[in-house]
């Protein structure tokens, strides 16, 4: 798994040549009918990344290091250039072998988790400060007159987990979350207005 963390105003990867701006507004909302009992809290789904294991008092010429490829220069070496080369292929939009940027980038945005419905909708918006001002209103009134319960989470970066088995298969998913807080600050908020 990829855990890749998109700041505000960074340069797209995808060769557009555009400033993506990124202002995500996480929505937790619980509709008051059916008996769901404010279980639409409920934190969303954890996202993991693969951790490495310490190598801590290891020396540099253990068996287990030469096993995974030598020494830690070359491995970060390698890695650079393979992130270089993925980069250059991205940005410029290079068709290599079967791989067409231009398919994975629109299989990226079709594939991306960012809504979920289970007893309520959880879902990251990008939106202008008028919008989120104007669905924030809406929420509001519609929670005084008991419709919902919900709670919102501002934030100014989108983190993307992404699970790639082949970027030549279309079946990569990726799950949005905000990178600080997220959907838990979400459904902690929409605790707070259930309590």
């Amino acid at each position: 798994m990829l855990l890749h963390e998109i700041p505000s105003s960074s340069h797209s990867p995808f060769g557009t040549g555009r400033t993506a701006r990124c202002n995500p507004l996480i929505l937790v909302a619980s509709l008051r009918s059916g008996g769901s009992n404010g279980k639409g809290a409920r934190a969303g789904q954890a996202r993991c990344a693969e951790a490495g294991t310490s190598s801590a008092g290891r020396s540099s010429t253990s068996p287990r290091r030469a096993a995974r490829g030598g020494s830690l220069l070359t491995r970060r070496a390698y890695v650079l250039g393979r992130t270089l080369f993925a980069y250059v292929i991205m940005r410029f939009g290079i068709k290599v072998g079967g791989f067409v940027p231009a398919t994975y980038t629109r299989q990226v945005v079709e594939n991306s988790d960012f809504r979920k419905y289970d007893d309520g909708l959880r879902m990251i918006l990008d939106c202008t400060a008028e919008l989120e001002s104007e669905l924030s209103r809406r929420l509001a009134a519609a929670a005084g007159v008991g419709i919902l319960r919900y709670g919102l989470h501002r934030q100014d970066a989108a983190m993307m987990t992404c699970f790639t088995p082949s970027a030549m298969r279309a079946d990569h998913v990726h799950f949005i979350d905000g990178a600080r807080g997220g959907y838990a600050t979400a459904a902690t908020a929409l605790k707070a207005m259930a309590a």
